[in-house]
Order: structure tokens, then C-alpha cells, then sequence
């Protein structure tokens, strides 16, 4: 902690299990001033991964605020492979985004929009506007 201090860090993107050992590294970041970014992880997690309400009020009742459902939605190692090869991925995902949202917003958290990949197996300069336009 006193190095993340000392380079004057003040958010930091953790991948989360869902395991206690996960949620207390949560809390303690927050009671040294940092703001966890929690990225809830599945394997595979697109476009049918939505994490439960209850997985999210377990970190927010420590603090979290910020939450990712999905990661990398533009790489086809990150999605069930009979969905990706089907197409329509951005409306998919912005489908399960909202069934996260949701989720969050029920929790009392905030969901994140997903990163992406920089190297892709798609169209990278599309997706977010596909997602948000769709």
C-alpha cells in the first residue's frame, strides 16, 4: 500500500472472484483512499454472463462503487463461440449490458462500460458504436 500511496495512485482496476480475500483487498484500497474498479469475472463471459445482485452487494458494502460485467468484448476468446460466430456482437453485448446495469443499479453500484481489446478479432473502431447507436 505505501507504494501506491507514495506514486499517488487514486484508482485501481482489480479482477474479482467473488472471494472474501477479493472483497477485504476492496476495502482495504478504500480505507487508504484508492477507488476499486471491479471487473467480475466469468470465464467466456459474452453475451450471457450477468453477475447477481447479490455478488455486487457483497463489494458494495464495502465500498465499491464501480463495476465491469464483461472484459474484451471484441475478442472471440471472450465470448460463448456459437454466439460470436452468429454475429450481431455489439447489440448483444449492449443487451447484456443493460441486464447488468440493472443489476448494479438494484446492488447499489455502477456498471462500467466493457473494455476492449487493442489487438481485436473484429471491427475495434466500430463496437463501441454499434453499442451505444443500436
Amino acid at each position: 500500500m505505501p507504494t501506491l500511496k507514495a506514486m499517488g495512485v487514486k484508482w485501481v482496476k482489480l479482477l474479482g472472484f467473488g472471494q472474501q480475500d477479493d472483497i477485504n483487498a476492496c476495502r482495504v484500497l478504500i480505507e487508504n483512499g484508492i477507488e476499486p474498479i471491479v471487473r467480475l469475472f466469468s470465464e467466456r463471459p459474452h453475451p450471457h454472463y450477468v453477475p447477481s445482485r447479490d455478488l455486487i452487494a457483497r463489494y458494495v458494502a464495502v465500498g465499491v462503487h464501480y463495476f465491469e460485467g464483461g472484459n474484451e468484448q471484441n475478442l472471440s476468446d471472450e465470448w460463448d463461440m456459437d454466439e460470436w460466430n452468429a454475429g450481431n456482437q455489439a447489440i448483444k453485448c449492449a443487451e447484456q449490458w443493460m441486464r447488468f446495469r440493472e443489476n448494479c443499479l438494484i446492488a447499489g453500484g455502477y456498471a462500467m462500460i466493457y473494455a476492449l481489446a487493442p489487438a481485436a478479432d473484429g471491427p475495434t473502431s466500430i463496437f463501441h458504436e454499434r453499442f451505444f447507436s443500436e
